[in-house]
């Protein structure tokens, strides 16, 4: 495992690098969090996420709108997600682009952590930061 510290706009951030999913139980809370995944990657892994609370949404870009938003958020209220619930978004970067959305607006902003499948959304939506929903199907940079 490799841990990485970084700063960004004043605020202390901790990166890890080649870590089994097993440790993020070490670092967060089941009982505090969220997975949020596609349909795809839910199915070749759902023996690992049977134990945490799990949101799962349709895969593709065409879902990248605020619809899809609202219905994760319609779901983390449904599980009692609170201030002090924290995101977890697991997949490439439709997935980390829309739970990071989401994790901006759910009263007024919670936490939440990317884990991201891809070299795209490592580079783009994770370390980049660049995250959002896609307006009227129309991608916008």
């Amino acid at each position: 495992m490799q841990q990485e510290h970084f700063t960004f706009s004043s605020k202390n951030y901790t990166g890890y690098f080649n870590v089994d999913f097993s440790y993020v139980e070490k670092l967060v809370s089941k009982d505090q969090s969220v997975i949020i995944t596609d349909k795809n990657l839910a199915a070749h892994y759902s023996h690992k996420f049977l134990t945490w609370r799990t949101i799962i949404i349709e895969p593709g870009e065409k879902n990248k709108q605020q619809a899809t938003a609202d219905h994760i958020i319609r779901e983390l209220i449904k599980l009692k997600a609170d201030r002090d619930t924290m995101i977890i978004a697991i997949d490439g970067g439709v997935i980390t682009d829309i739970a990071a959305y989401v994790a901006s607006v759910y009263m007024r902003g919670i936490k939440f952590a990317l884990v991201p499948t891809t070299i795209l959304a490592m580079v783009d939506a994770c370390i980049g930061g660049k995250n959002g929903i896609d307006v009227a199907f129309i991608k916008i940079l």
